[in-house]
């Protein structure tokens, strides 16, 4: 499963259309704040970080400093926004093993959130499944 510059591998520039797709539509439709997407050893490696207060979400990559009464005020929709970029979060991943199908394997081996992933028509199996599919433990 890991790849390396050199191997014959057909579906690099597959893998490179599936890591844009992805972050693109995850700062898109989720406003989720993505630090770096990039291939290593011919994987996809996400860092992303959901939003903790609505600026976040208006405004991603940006650092805040909090007040407690902007921090009461605004609890109840940051739970709605985790869930809309959780959804948005899978869909992506969902979409982009639906659209470049010679490289699910290496968009699902290490995801930072893979407990997000849910089952559906892009992936066989839930997070924790998949996880477990592609890691194993060692104690």
């Amino acid at each position: 499963m890991t790849h390396y510059w050199g191997d014959d591998w057909p579906h690099w520039d597959e893998l490179y259309k599936a890591i844009s797709f992805i972050e693109t539509y995850w700062r898109k439709w989720g406003r989720i704040s993505v630090y770096m997407c990039k291939e290593k050893y011919g994987t996809f490696r996400d860092y992303s970080m959901f939003c903790t207060d609505i600026r976040d979400f208006i405004n991603p990559c940006k650092m805040y400093k909090h007040s407690k009464f902007w921090i009461m005020t605004t609890l109840p929709l940051e739970h709605l926004i985790f869930k809309w970029q959780a959804y948005i979060y899978n869909r992506g991943i969902q979409l982009a093993c639906i659209k470049f199908p010679n490289v699910t394997d290496e968009i699902l081996s290490d995801l930072q959130h893979y407990g997000l992933i849910k089952n559906g028509p892009g992936t066989t199996a839930g997070g924790e499944e998949l996880h477990g599919r592609y890691w194993r433990k060692i104690c």
